[in-house]
């Protein structure tokens, strides 16, 4: 007995239901992403003027411009970690982001935190930063850490915290708010950061079940040499301290 011919209607019902499940899936995942995210961060971020001191600082990359100057958002990272650098709360600073052509996010960091008094030999170069989940693997795998403070906008550190927690890093974040009010910033660019955190939340489930190039990277040694460079002595953000008392 042939079987009957699908009418129009119900091959739309069954497509809409379909959508609407997955719809409901998808919302599901980024509803769950997100609460991992803030109960992995409770109590954890803190202002750089209150943040608890550890021995290194993660800065994570946010954009470079045409000339060569770190974004709005970038600075204001930078500037976060200077705060710490200078008040004792974190001896070396390592700097994580991407090379992507001429835009190099790490030397454009390394530079601005240098123009601005920190010792060369207290700063390290992440150079493959792509993403947060790479500078918290690389962090613990590559440069071996435990303990470190991850230094972003507010907005980004509950997904940070929960990468970091899930990579094996003890972190704690050190919020950015001043850029939301920065002249120079525009308020939907913040509401957009805001929002895309929610979305962003799901990419971290794939990048904690699928291999990543960053769990075969051989270990670096550049962070501990650096501590061992602050442990003789040198100061924090006051590169002449240390050669002037050589001098002496």
């Amino acid at each position: 007995m042939p079987t009957p011919p699908v009418s129009p209607t119900t091959v739309v019902r069954g497509s809409a239901r379909t959508a609407a499940a997955g719809l409901a899936l998808a919302g599901l995942g980024v509803a769950v992403s997100r609460g991992w995210a803030l109960l992995a961060s409770r109590g954890r971020i803190f202002s750089a003027a209150e943040a608890p001191a550890v021995d290194v600082a993660v800065v994570l990359g946010a954009g470079v411009l045409p000339d060569g100057r770190p974004s709005t958002y970038l600075a204001s990272r930078l500037d976060r970690a200077l705060e710490l650098h200078r008040a004792g709360r974190a001896a070396v600073l390592v700097v994580s982001g991407a090379v992507v052509g001429d835009a190099d996010e790490p030397r454009v960091m390394r530079h601005y935190l240098e123009q601005r008094g920190v010792d060369p030999r207290l700063v390290v170069e992440d150079r493959e930063g792509v993403d947060t989940y790479a500078t918290c693997r690389r962090a613990r795998q590559v440069y071996g850490l435990r303990r470190v403070a991850l230094v972003s906008q507010a907005y980004h550190l509950p997904r940070a915290l929960g990468i970091a927690r899930a990579t094996g890093l003890d972190a704690i974040g050190v919020a950015d708010r001043t850029v939301r009010d920065h002249p120079a910033t525009d308020p939907a660019t913040w509401v957009y950061g805001e929002l895309r955190e929610w979305l962003a939340g799901v990419k971290v489930l794939g990048d904690l079940v699928r291999p990543r190039p960053e769990d075969a990277d051989a270990h670096d040694p550049a962070v501990r040499q650096a501590l061992d460079h602050a442990s003789r002595g040198a100061a924090y953000g006051h590169p002449a301290d240390e050669d002037r008392s050589r001098a002496g």
